[in-house]
């Protein structure tokens, strides 16, 4: 890990690691600021700002809230994604990418900014590869600091998997570093920083076992109290959010060989240890190779999970549909218009939101520090 600033494209590049906290900051900072050291406290209505959109999942939580708000723009590189929450969200402004320089000077400033940036150089499914993945966007949390940098919001909301404390402990400590050493205009730390790491089923009622950190920070100059994390809360029962009919969708009965064997395994597990999966609330994760299976909990949805079907259950004796996958992450498939994206496509972006619920908590956590 380790980077550099090419002086050609000003875009971080790698290099040695010893180095690469100071030359960070000064890429971080370096650029015109557009926000200001003490910003009008926000009044009753929000203006929110997201980058690595997808289907705007905080917009969805504020409306849980029942705050007043709007999206002044939106960064998402899937075209069909932009055109989905343009849409459903009233966005007068969508950028394609979060790495450029219209992104970067020409979008303003807002009371709230959420990024779940791409998680796929952290996760244990992704490459792994830390900051190294330019493909797959392990440099792009450099770019949200230095945004963050420039246009200084009142809050702002960082979300990743685990794995990016867990298998890049490098890259997090200097992400959270960066932002809490960010300097105001006196030289002093611009933000209060902090972060947690939250599961659905235990924070945000919802049955479905997603764990992911969270990295929050409020200007100084604008909030009265630091954070303070939600707290456990009971997790819902599983049978509310599936459907009581078998289904008829052929899709969801259809399974490949590889799935019928780990399903048979799994099936076979079940009953030897007493279990009565066909009357019983299990989800069995028929694409993993060891057969794991939850009782009355959901395992993590994903994008590559949901748009193989998402998981079987056992006692409907078939994969979750979209309506189902829509509900575990706290969304109703009516809310989502069906000219954008395919069935598909929105099951990928499902698997890749927050779920609303647990980023209802944080945000009224976050935004009652100011």
């Amino acid at each position: 890990m380790g980077a550099s600033v090419s002086t050609e494209t000003g875009d971080p590049v790698l290099a040695s690691p010893a180095s690469f906290p100071d030359l960070l900051m000064r890429w971080v900072t370096d650029g015109k600021i557009v926000g200001e050291d003490k910003p009008k406290r926000p009044s009753s209505h929000l203006v929110v700002r997201s980058a690595c959109s997808g289907i705007c999942a905080e917009m969805k939580a504020l409306d849980l809230l029942g705050w007043s708000h709007s999206a002044a723009f939106i960064c998402e590189k899937d075209e069909k994604l932009r055109r989905l929450s343009q849409c459903m969200h009233a966005v007068p402004t969508a950028f394609p990418d979060v790495m450029s320089m219209e992104f970067l000077q020409n979008s303003a400033t807002c009371d709230v900014f959420v990024s779940g940036f791409p998680c796929q150089p952290y996760s244990q499914a992704g490459s792994g590869r830390g900051f190294a993945d330019m493909v797959n966007g392990g440099f792009i949390c450099t770019y949200l600091c230095k945004w963050l940098f420039l246009h200084r919001p009142a809050v702002f909301l960082l979300e990743n998997v685990p794995g990016l404390l867990r298998q890049e402990p490098e890259t997090f400590w200097l992400l959270l570093t960066t932002l809490s050493n960010m300097p105001d205009s006196h030289g002093q730390p611009l933000y209060d920083v902090s972060w947690k790491i939250l599961c659905c089923s235990e924070h945000g009622y919802l049955p479905q076992n997603r764990r992911r950190i969270f990295i929050a920070g409020t200007l100084k100059s604008a909030c009265r109290s630091t954070m303070v994390w939600p707290g456990a809360v009971p997790m819902q029962p599983l049978q509310n959010y599936i459907d009581a009919a078998m289904g008829t969708d052929e899709d969801l009965f259809a399974l490949s060989a590889s799935e019928r064997r780990v399903l048979s395994m799994t099936m076979k597990k079940l009953l030897r240890k007493g279990a009565e999966p066909r009357r019983e609330y299990y989800m069995c994760d028929i694409n993993s190779s060891y057969g794991n299976a939850m009782l009355g909990k959901c395992p993590t949805l994903t994008r590559c999970r949901c748009a193989s079907g998402g998981f079987w259950i056992t006692c409907r004796q078939r994969k979750t549909n979209l309506s189902e996958i829509a509900s575990l992450q706290g969304m109703s498939l009516s809310e989502f218009p069906d000219s954008f994206v395919t069935g598909r496509q929105l099951r990928q972006a499902l698997g890749n939101s927050i779920p609303v619920p647990l980023l209802a908590r944080v945000l009224r956590s976050l935004l009652s520090c100011l």
